[in-house]
């Protein structure tokens, strides 16, 4: 099984799973006070049926419909990541699935439709965003590091930056990991913190920034990806006086 066969066929099914609802009307649901959208499925679905049809003997794990966590080897699907940016008509949304390999991220395939944003990344080879190699920012002081991070929880999120106070230079919420994560692989942000563990949420982000350079931390609170440890264990100590 080449890597480089898994990464062509995930971009281009991620690429057509757009356009099976470039001309849908968005229809949003609530489910635990969180977004859902009719595209969620749409997308879901059409991605999953590409996977068995292409690769049938390797299970998946998706957001909607097939949440049951898995180990070894499978294939992750994210359908739309930052549905509440979507269903309100904001751009920074995206579509990213990965290939798990022996528990451990080997592929993945982020895109970014509004933005004409594609991050590629295969373990060992590098990321790739719109076909530009990418490297993590230079780690310059603490006070001058710009960061993003994502929680679902608003009060203790909203304490967290207050508590950061002025030790960091500035703090951008997207509303969108795969984003986030994609902005630390790319060198414009220091670091990103996503308050959380899905692995669909996590993976193809975490090896797009690992092979472009981050430190990471994670467990089962938090994944912070960084340009520096300092920045990391900084983050760390802040988060846990909250969460």
């Amino acid at each position: 099984m080449y890597y480089e066969d898994i990464q062509k066929f995930l971009t281009i099914t991620i690429k057509n799973a757009y356009l099976q609802i470039s001309n849908t009307d968005i229809e949003t649901t609530f489910n635990n006070n969180d977004y859902v959208t009719n595209c969620d499925l749409i997308i879901e679905k059409y991605i999953i049926s590409c996977i068995q049809n292409t690769y049938p003997n390797i299970p998946i794990l998706s957001e909607e419909l097939n949440k049951k966590d898995l180990n070894g080897t499978y294939f992750l699907i994210d359908p739309i990541d930052g549905t509440a940016n979507f269903a309100n008509e904001l751009d920074i949304w995206g579509i990213q699935v990965a290939f798990v390999q022996d528990n451990e991220c080997k592929v993945s395939s982020m895109y970014f439709p509004k933005l004409d944003i594609l991050v590629e990344t295969i373990k060992g080879k590098g990321t790739f965003i719109n076909g530009i190699k990418t490297s993590i920012k230079k780690f310059n002081a603490l006070n001058k590091s710009m960061i993003s991070l994502n929680s679902k929880e608003n009060l203790k999120l909203y304490q967290l930056l207050l508590n950061m106070g002025n030790n960091i230079s500035r703090v951008r919420l997207f509303g969108c990991p795969s984003y986030g994560f994609a902005l630390v692989a790319q060198g414009c942000l220091d670091a990103y913190i996503l308050i959380g563990n899905t692995k669909y949420d996590i993976e193809p982000g975490l090896l797009s920034c690992i092979e472009s350079g981050a430190q990471y931390y994670r467990d089962n609170i938090c994944i912070i990806v960084a340009n520096s440890n300092e920045l990391i264990d900084f983050l760390r100590n802040e988060i846990y006086n909250v969460f």
